[in-house]
């Protein structure tokens, strides 16, 4: 490959995050790696986030900035983004992470290595927002290092998906413009969905090495836990996944068993997140479909009762609550290392190529 071949674009969407963009930014101009593209895609913000990218964007001729005349919504605004790509890769990249020096280096040369492969995900730090804490080490990525093909691939983005995030993704672009584009359905699921897709029909590779930090952000989509972002769309999207020509029935009956587990889950904590944020109704509409749907009696009982005690005494239920959301991300990685370390005692060696 020549040096034109090998650029890596790197996709910054944001509003109104101008100080946490200065540093994302900055991250990718710092990389090892020099032959990059940053776009930076500003959603109409209201604060001086415009001023800051010119400013980089008169520094370096790399940056590429655009301002669009109103809110589209992050979605959009993610998706307008995959469309800029012009060049052979690309990374997105939250305007609250940031990159590691060595991230685009470290992943080129794993691709270099399978060039047949669709993406390539290093290891990813999580941190917590308020306290800058370490949530999540990218050693837990150990135990999935190595080159998987189809069918393995798809499994393993089923499997162990929450393990990798698109910040520490490197994406080969010929790749995404044949499997086409997101979803247009508002859903937690969406950017998950799209890494099945690329795993049920192209090669991965998983690496342990870090290669970016994730910030776990309480006002984020997933920590929010609007209930239109989980329900129903995530049955449209489980249906979507199913409907893959190139899945067994026994992977589709699989996909179907673990995604209904993740959207149960899921709704437990929509639920209470509304309580948290003392919107009963909303907590109540979240709790339908556990006793409806997936009959889980258990789970809705003990949310009917929250709901009626925050109703009568949220001096009691209110710092309970709030105590759990907080911690959930800390709960659920500190789960993910143990079922790791598991893996890694008894499961059988991954493949390597």
């Amino acid at each position: 490959m020549n040096d034109e071949q090998q650029v890596i674009s790197t996709i910054i969407p944001t509003r109104n995050r101008s100080g946490l963009l200065k540093k994302a930014i900055q991250s990718v101009l710092n990389q090892t790696y020099p032959h990059i593209k940053v776009y930076i895609l500003d959603n109409a913000s209201e604060d001086d986030t415009e001023s800051v990218a010119r400013k980089f964007q008169k520094r370096d001729p790399r940056v590429v900035y655009h301002r669009h005349a109103y809110n589209i919504g992050a979605i959009n605004n993610f998706a307008f983004g995959l469309r800029q790509v012009e060049t052979p890769f690309f990374s997105i990249l939250c305007d609250d992470d940031y990159l590691l020096p060595d991230f685009y280096e470290n992943a080129m040369k794993a691709i270099a290595r399978y060039p047949d492969s669709g993406f390539v995900a290093l290891g990813c730090f999580v941190v917590d927002s308020e306290d800058n804490k370490i949530i999540r080490k990218p050693a837990i990525n150990k135990n999935l290092a190595g080159y998987y093909e189809p069918p393995q691939s798809f499994n393993v983005m089923l499997k162990d998906w929450m393990t990798l995030t698109w910040t520490s993704i490197v994406f080969r672009t010929e790749v995404v413009d044949r499997i086409g584009p997101l979803l247009d359905i508002p859903c937690l699921l969406n950017d998950i969905e799209y890494l099945m897709r690329i795993g049920a029909q192209y090669p991965i590779v998983i690496s342990e090495k870090p290669g970016a930090v994730f910030t776990d952000n309480p006002s984020g989509y997933s920590s929010v836990a609007w209930l239109e972002w989980i329900w129903p769309c995530f049955l449209e999207v489980i249906e979507r996944i199913e409907s893959y020509p190139s899945l067994s029935e026994t992977q589709k009956k699989e996909t179907r068993q673990v995604l209904l587990g993740r959207l149960r889950k899921s709704l437990v904590y929509s639920s209470l997140s509304y309580i948290s944020r003392r919107d009963n109704k909303m907590a109540e509409e979240a709790r339908i479909p556990l006793k409806n749907f997936f009959h889980a009696h258990i789970e809705s009982g003990l949310l009917k009762t929250i709901i009626l005690m925050n109703m009568i005494a949220p001096w009691l239920v209110q710092p309970l609550v709030n105590l759990f959301i907080k911690k959930r991300h800390t709960l659920i990685y500190l789960f993910e290392n143990i079922q790791h370390t598991y893996k890694r005692s008894f499961a059988r060696p991954l493949k390597q190529r």
